[in-house]
Parts: C-alpha cells; sequence; structure tokens
C-alpha cells in the first residue's frame, strides 16, 4: 500500500504478523547516500531503523521498521513537537563532518533561491500566482542562517512518522547534509503551523531564534521550492493552492526591512 510521505516512493507491506515500510529508489547513488548518513545517526533517537536493503533489477529498496501510520501533517501536538526537537537537536549537535558534502551556505541559499525563482516566474501561470505577488515574490532577500550544522533538509510535514503511541521517527535522510540548522527548524514550524502552541513549544526546545522576518523568509524558500517541484510535476493549481496562499501570509513580513520591524 502506497505511505502519503511519497507515494512513489514509500510502501506499506504486511506479512500476516507485522508490517514494515520499503522505501524504493532509481538512483544507486541516493540511495547508498541514505544509508551512509543513517548509519552515521547511530544513538539519535526517532531515526528510522533499517531491517533489510538490496536490488530488484533498476530499483533499490531500503526496508524499515514501520515507523507509524501518522505524519506532521495529522498529528500536530506539543508532545511531537518536543519529540522531533530532541531528534533535530541531537543531529544539530554531531560533528560538522558527520554527513557527506556539499556544506549549504548561505550564499548558495541565495544562489538556489534566486534560481528557484527565475524558473518559477514563467511557470506561474499555471499554479495561478498573480503577477503582483511574483513581483513581490522578487522582492523579497533570501532568507540567512547561522553556522551550517548537520541538518535533515527534507519534508518535515510528510517525512515525520507518528506511531499510536506517540514515537516519532524522522524518515527520507537521502538529501541529510550540512547546512544553517534555521533551513529544518522553519521546516518543522511550517509543518507544526506557524504560531500553534505545538509550534511555541517546538520552538522553545529548539533554542533558535531566527525572528519573526527570518522565518518567513524561509518559510517563502522552502514554499517556492516546493511549488517548482509540483509545477515540473504537471501538478494543478488545485495542488498548489494551500502552498500559494501560506506563500502570500508569509510575504507580508519578509517584506518588511529588519531595522523598522
Amino acid at each position: 500500500m502506497p505511505v502519503e510521505a511519497d507515494e512513489r516512493r514509500f510502501y506499506r507491506v504486511w506479512d500476516g504478523a507485522s508490517s514494515r515500510v520499503i522505501k524504493v529508489d532509481r538512483s544507486r547513488r541516493s540511495h547508498d547516500r541514505e544509508l551512509a548518513v543513517i548509519e552515521s545517526l547511530d544513538g539519535v533517537l526517532g531515526i528510522p531503523f533499517v531491517l533489510d536493503t538490496g536490488q530488484l533489477d533498476d530499483w533499490y529498496w531500503i526496508s524499515f521498521a514501520d515507523p507509524g501510520a501518522w505524519n506532521l501533517s495529522a498529528m500536530r501536538n506539543t508532545d511531537v513537537a518536543l519529540r522531533i526537537s530532541r531528534t533535530l537537536n541531537q543531529v544539530r549537535e554531531l560533528p560538522p563532518n558527520t554527513f557527506p558534502q556539499p556544506v549549504l551556505t548561505n550564499a548558495l541559499i541565495q544562489s538556489e533561491f534566486t534560481s528557484v525563482l527565475r524558473q518559477l516566474r514563467p511557470l506561474r501561470g499555471r499554479l495561478r500566482i498573480q503577477k503582483t505577488t511574483m513581483d513581490q515574490l522578487l522582492e523579497v532577500p533570501a532568507p540567512s542562517g547561522s553556522l551550517p550544522r548537520p541538518a535533515h533538509l527534507g519534508n518535515k510535514a510528510t517525512q515525520t512518522f507518528i506511531d499510536n503511541s506517540g514515537n516519532v521517527t524522522l524518515m527520507g535522510w537521502e538529501d541529510g547534509g550540512i547546512a544553517p540548522p534555521e533551513w529544518d527548524f522553519t521546516q518543522v514550524l511550517m509543518g507544526l503551523e506557524d504560531g500553534s502552541r505545538a509550534g511555541a513549544v517546538f520552538a522553545k526546545a529548539s533554542d533558535i531564534d531566527p525572528g519573526p522576518i527570518e522565518i518567513h523568509r524561509w518559510i517563502i524558500f522552502h514554499t517556492v521550492r516546493e511549488l517548482l517541484t509540483l509545477a515540473n510535476n504537471y501538478e494543478t493549481a488545485t495542488a498548489a493552492e494551500y502552498l500559494v496562499e501560506r506563500m502570500k501570509r508569509s510575504l507580508r513580513v519578509a517584506v518588511l526591512d529588519k531595522k523598522t520591524a
């Protein structure tokens, strides 16, 4: 049965006695990278447990102990917020050379932000992004963060798995790398809904405070990346509607000048 985290790559399999989650990948490099990153996270709470791995024709697969049927989009309570903050705090404290290169510096993040906006601009009609909104986006500075540290970098809303006991497992480590901790921090805030009680608990437990303007610049950064993926996959404007609305809300804050905010 396909799993919501990524219905083309994650599947839940029952054998009559128990269930497990199988992740498939066409890329040997991505497959090997994920296994290497997970191995380097030994001892960190909330990391997926690998049961087996192998290859079938052109597909590479990893079998994981079942991390649960829920995700961050479905369960946004304070206990989940505390548990995911604990996992990311442990990851952030690992030695900087724990994960493979490259290091995502602020300069690289700025370059990617510019590139994504340039690619998104001619596709805005496909996603029903108004020209005025696009013009505002082009005026938003790229987000900036603190000293790069080990980070997850994947989509927290869909790749944070939660079981019936409230245990949290963070999946999708093929993108794990070195980046400002604000990257993961703001992705979780988005999943918990920034401004919610769970979001406030997570922020306090994470001990990261970029400030509201920078938070919304990061939210815009993550959102435009998601929108570009949707556009390139020829998803409908309906599928992008909630992302566009989230982006417009963040634009109201992100365009402010730090000195006057």
